[in-house]
């Protein structure tokens, strides 16, 4: 008997709310309003989303100096065990394409070791150097001396790419627009945890690429998705494949209602992903930026990466190598090389498992040094 009129009440009562829900003039509250308490993400955020998913077109340069002729460059990424390894292979093929000769050097992340590079191109008599992710500040002396020999020296993805060219620094800065791809991090972030929640940044403020998607990305939230909570926690490149586990476990646990874990680089992202792993926790969904294989594989098989800013690397280092081009026969350095990027989720997995650009950017290049113009 209690059973049988507990359903007419509950229907009674659903019934009523509805009726209150409508009868009042309720409308739903626009998102970009809604978000002051979380759970709706605003449409500024949705098309953000939009925008970084899409298929990126060329908007390099349309003309160019004709090749320059036996040209002698050593590459100095970073550390080839990392993204900056897929700039010198872009690098290498350019130098192919352009019938170059190229020496790479690898410093592994260690200043003493760049500017040791450095030195060893001036005393190979290297045509041009390229040093990707160098901080200029750590090889200003090295690269004043490469620059009096001579020796034409362009950087990329140091997140300087805006600073004055100063005599003991480098002549251009090929950009892979850190803000934007901190934006476009974030507004991802926000989507998918719906405005709201607590978040951690692990990062390496050693590197100024790092730190300006890091500022980036804060701003982002700060503006557009209030309700995320944003914590910044510091770790090491050297940290990889050492204690970073170990790291991001204690930060894990020091943030129990974590739900969001951003790296500005996706180096960092294998040791994040085996930390998690150990500590049983499905709940925290990963954001990087670069791209790189093991994160966008990742995210393909349903993994704990959730988006990565696909960066289009390799291009970088064609974009570098034509800059090169440029300043070796006294030409000015493009002001931006439009190196795309584009958002990579299960909706979109490039192949290979990594963004390379929407079409073919070599062709693009090969033309230009070959007959000028596009």
């Amino acid at each position: 008997m209690r059973d049988s009129m507990k359903k007419p009440m509950l229907v009674i009562a659903l019934a009523a709310i509805a009726t209150v829900l409508s009868g009042c003039g309720t409308t739903a509250v626009p998102s970009a309003q809604s978000s002051a308490s979380g759970g709706e993400v605003p449409a500024a955020v949705a098309d953000l989303v939009k925008t970084a998913g899409a298929s990126q077109p060329w908007q390099g340069p349309e003309t160019s100096p004709l090749s320059k002729k036996n040209a002698l460059v050593v590459s100095i990424p970073c550390s080839l065990a990392s993204g900056c390894s897929r700039v010198d292979d872009g690098v290498h093929a350019a130098g192919k394409a352009l019938g170059w000769q190229v020496k790479t050097i690898d410093p592994a992340f260690d200043p003493a070791k760049m500017n040791q590079a450095i030195q060893q191109a001036i005393d190979l008599h290297a045509d041009a150097i390229v040093a990707w992710t160098v901080d200029p500040k750590l090889v200003a002396s090295s690269v004043a001396a490469a620059r009096a020999a001579g020796i034409v020296v362009v950087g990329g993805g140091n997140g300087q790419e805006d600073a004055p060219v100063t005599k003991d620094g480098f002549q251009h800065g090929v950009s892979l627009h850190g803000e934007i791809q901190g934006q476009w991090v974030a507004a991802q972030a926000c989507s998918d945890l719906n405005a709201k929640g607590d978040v951690v940044i692990i990062s390496d403020p050693s590197y100024d690429i790092l730190t300006q998607r890091v500022e980036a990305t804060k701003a982002y939230f700060a503006k557009n998705c209030p309700n995320i909570t944003v914590k910044v926690e510091q770790v090491s490149a050297n940290d990889v494949g050492t204690v970073l586990q170990n790291k991001v476990s204690s930060i894990v646990q020091r943030t129990p209602e974590l739900r969001g874990l951003i790296t500005p680089v996706d180096l960092f992202t294998t040791d994040v992903n085996v930390a998690l792993q150990q500590l049983g926790n499905d709940n925290v969904k990963v954001y990087s930026i670069d791209g790189d294989a093991p994160s966008v594989e990742n995210i393909a098989k349903g993994g704990r990466v959730a988006a990565s800013v696909g960066s289009a690397l390799e291009w970088a280092g064609w974009a570098t190598m034509d800059n090169v081009n440029r300043l070796l026969q006294g030409k000015p350095a493009n002001s931006d090389d439009h190196v795309p990027n584009r958002m990579v989720t299960k909706s979109f997995i490039p192949d290979n498992f990594r963004y390379r650009g929407d079409l073919d950017y070599t062709a693009k290049y090969k033309k230009l040094w070959e007959t000028g113009a596009l």
